[in-house]
């Protein structure tokens, strides 16, 4: 008996040290090419979702007879790429806990930016326009997954009087795939405005605007897309120039 349980002590402990130390993860591809797009089927006449550059490694959910292999993108999306252009391996190393926790927040709360599939986008925002309380409705239409147009009309009240904002940005969004979209923007136009003395309003003044500045859209899940705004606005005339600062945030929509 002993002999027949040292021979099943040794047979475990093979087996234990030539087994893998962690059971393989999922099927995972690298980009072996400079660059590899990305697209809505597994075809070449379907449209590009994105640009892989070399070295980058995806998930993999599914393969087609025809060499498509079904991929993760980075901001949750699913895509299909061709099999000659990437190297398909398994991961023996398990992510750890932080990174399975961060993943399940993402999914949770974030979803992936509808602009690069957008035509139209509304935002309405609110906050302070040179120290004066300010809301500002900007309607746009996008160009490119990178560039839209939107204009901008809003109006500003302080105790002085009241100032009307209005003109037409070109604004560009540095990572519009992601759940997190960075953007600039500059345009221009003028702006009224609207004195008060004594609680008589007087004659208004035009004046010409430019203005440059940047934010930030947080997308969330639902199509839930908070807003948040910086921007200089530079107000003229032939005879005088001034400056005012927005802090502004709100949300927006994208169809």
């Amino acid at each position: 008996m002993r002999g027949a349980a040292a021979v099943l002590v040794a047979l475990l402990v093979v087996s234990t040290l030539s087994s893998p130390a962690r059971a393989k993860g999922d099927p995972q591809l690298r980009v072996i090419v400079p660059r590899a797009p990305v697209r809505t089927g597994p075809g070449f006449s379907y449209r590009e979702l994105y640009r892989a550059d070399h070295g980058e490694v995806f998930g993999v959910v599914d393969r087609n007879s025809g060499y498509w292999f079904r991929i993760i993108l980075p901001d949750g999306r699913f895509g299909w790429i061709y099999g000659e252009q990437v190297l398909a391996f398994d991961v023996d190393l398990e992510p750890s806990r932080a990174s399975r926790a961060w993943a399940a927040v993402k999914r949770t709360l974030f979803a992936p930016s509808p602009i690069p599939s957008s035509h139209v986008g509304l935002a309405f925002s609110g906050g302070a326009l040179g120290g004066d309380g300010m809301f500002m409705f900007r309607p746009a239409v996008t160009l490119d997954a990178h560039f839209a147009l939107e204009g901008h009309i809003g109006e500003a009240v302080g105790s002085d009087g009241s100032l009307l904002l209005y003109g037409l940005d070109g604004d560009i969004f540095l990572w519009p795939l992601g759940p997190l979209v960075p953007f600039v923007a500059l345009g221009g136009g003028g702006a009224t405005s609207f004195p008060k003395i004594n609680g008589v309003t007087q004659t208004g003044k035009t004046q010409f605007a430019l203005d440059a500045g940047g934010g930030l859209a947080l997308v969330m899940v639902k199509r839930i897309i908070l807003r948040f705004d910086v921007r200089n606005y530079t107000l003229f005339t032939p005879n005088s120039t001034e400056n005012r600062q927005e802090y502004s945030g709100g949300l927006a929509v994208f169809f």
